[in-house]
């Protein structure tokens, strides 16, 4: 019988000193969010970059430029959401790896809608 008192006595220790190494509460990481006036000056950067288009382009194309910051403060441009190529290779080649002066958060993923008119 003091056997049997031993080993559950044993059992209890093991058992409560692996609940209280798990009683931590897991931490949620704090979510860093883009100033809007950030967002302002960067839209205002970018557009700026994107004026005096050289393209031909029969009509509007509307499309969204999905892009992130590297630690060097350069634009990443990850996807150019168009069917044309020429829009696509021009909004590459105008934003891709240009420095901007606006503080945005490294690593974050960015959406810009973009708007080229017709010329016609």
């Amino acid at each position: 019988m003091n056997y049997l008192k031993t080993i559950a006595l044993a059992g209890l220790i093991v058992f409560s000193s692996a609940l209280h190494a798990n009683s931590t509460e897991p931490t949620n990481p704090v979510k860093k969010i883009t100033s809007e006036a950030v967002k302002a000056s960067m839209n205002k950067e970018l557009s700026s970059l994107l004026t005096r288009s050289n393209l031909n382009l029969i009509q509007t194309v509307t499309t969204t430029v999905s892009f992130t910051i590297n630690n060097e403060g350069e634009v990443v441009v990850l996807n150019v959401e168009t069917e044309n190529s020429q829009v696509e290779q021009f909004i590459q080649n105008r934003l891709n790896y240009k420095k901007i002066k606006a503080n945005a958060l490294k690593g974050q993923t960015y959406y810009l809608p973009v708007v080229l008119e017709g010329s016609l």
